[in-house]
């Protein structure tokens, strides 16, 4: 498939006084590929740590004033991403300060319900800060705003050691999420047998609806899959996996050429790749739950299961990061993506999660 999934689509881009912006060009450099309109609007101290400025000054657009110079005309904003976002700017986003050109069009752009993703990047004492966390929560509320949480690094002890923003693959794949969730190719056989949904149906809906009562899978994130002898059962893409209905389940009934051939009234869970790879590597396994449980995902005592690096979503190859980690323990944690999770039945994952969240304390 073309990467054209943000072909056109004007990003606003900001970023602020972090270190990590000494290494912006990498974010600029995945962005790309996928062909948007990119505007940079850094912050003042921003603009200072911005890698070879002249060099991106002359392949992308940058604007750091209210300055009306070379007749610059720049476009209405499909999102904005704030990234890296120091303690600073997070805290005047949350609280309506625009005492600068790029907080200025934050705010402007959040008035007008336009999507804004806010990536964190300070250090654990500033993160957990009392005004920080407050800023947060109200960040949070906001139904155009996503907040992606940094990563948590711990020592042997459980203490909070660091905390540094997530990679740049996370944020991209973030961006990506809001214009496209499939990023596979995938063809529609037609309905799913009647008699399958009677067979299976309530226990995808009992199962789910447990899982996201009891904290490990939260509203249209994760997914659940069974392995049956007509193919695979998955909950479909955006489904309510804890208010199921019998169109959120859908059948695969095989993958050709990476082509992934349903049967169902809407698309396989966007991360059908993994699902397929999973079930075709562990023959024994016959369900694979994917949840996100912040408490185990940033956990204090995770680090036997988590992988060493990001899983990109929707894509081909992705489980060889956490297939050694699967084998010897049947579940393993996505770096900042969430859980995966083999049972021979719903019951018996949901137990093995239990036992995962346990570990924690």
């Amino acid at each position: 498939m073309k990467n054209n999934f943000l072909d056109g689509k004007v990003l606003y881009l900001v970023p602020t006084g972090a270190h990590k912006t000494k290494y912006f060009d990498l974010f600029l450099e995945q962005l790309s590929s996928y062909n948007p309109n990119i505007w940079i609007l850094p912050t003042e101290m921003g603009r200072d740590l911005l890698p070879n400025y002249e060099a991106l000054s002359l392949k992308y657009h940058i604007k750091c004033d209210f300055s009306k110079s070379n007749n610059l005309i720049v476009p209405e904003e499909d999102i904005v991403v704030v990234a890296p976002c120091t303690f600073n700017t997070m805290n005047k986003i949350a609280r309506g300060i625009a005492d600068n050109y790029p907080l200025s069009v934050i705010h402007n752009a959040l008035g007008k319900g336009v999507k804004c993703i806010i990536a964190p990047a300070m250090d654990a004492s500033l993160w957990n800060n009392f005004a920080l966390q407050e800023s947060l929560r109200i960040l949070q509320s906001q139904k155009n705003v996503q907040v992606i949480f940094p990563e948590y690094i711990y020592d042997d002890e459980g203490n909070l050691v660091k905390t540094t923003m997530a990679p740049y693959e996370k944020i991209v794949d973030s961006i990506l999420h809001c214009y496209t969730k499939i990023k596979y190719e995938n063809l529609c056989d037609g309905p799913i047998p009647e008699s399958i949904l009677e067979a299976y149906f309530n226990e995808f809906a009992e199962n789910g609806k447990k899982l996201c009562d009891d904290g490990y899978l939260s509203n249209v994130a994760g997914f659940l899959a069974k392995r049956i002898p007509e193919g695979y059962l998955v909950t479909a893409t955006g489904a309510q996996v804890g208010a199921l209905n019998k169109e959120d389940i859908v059948l695969v009934v095989k993958v050709d050429n990476r082509v992934v051939h349903w049967c169902g009234t809407k698309c396989p869970t966007s991360e059908f790749p993994l699902v397929y790879e999973l079930f075709s590597e562990f023959k024994n396994v016959d369900v694979i739950v994917h949840g996100h449980c912040k408490e185990i995902t940033y956990g204090k005592f995770n680090k036997k299961y988590l992988s060493s690096c990001y899983l990109k979503y929707g894509e081909w190859n992705e489980s060889l990061h956490i297939n050694p980690i699967l084998y010897e323990y049947g579940k393993a944690i996505m770096k900042l993506h969430g859980e995966i999770v083999f049972a021979n039945s719903f019951p018996g994952a949901y137990n093995s999660y239990k036992e995962m969240r346990y570990e924690q304390h």
